[in-house]
């Protein structure tokens, strides 16, 4: 079972830190709306 929990955890940090990294684009998306600037990428 210790595989496993450890497969879970790393599983988990990773979908975290793209879920971080999501929040963080969509907020600069707004930020650059707000300005009136498109951004790409």
């Amino acid at each position: 079972s210790v595989p496993f929990i450890a497969h879970v955890k790393r599983k988990h940090a990773r979908v975290k830190l793209e879920h971080i990294a999501f929040r963080k684009r969509e907020a600069d998306e707004i930020v650059a709306k707000r300005r009136g600037k498109r951004v790409k990428g």
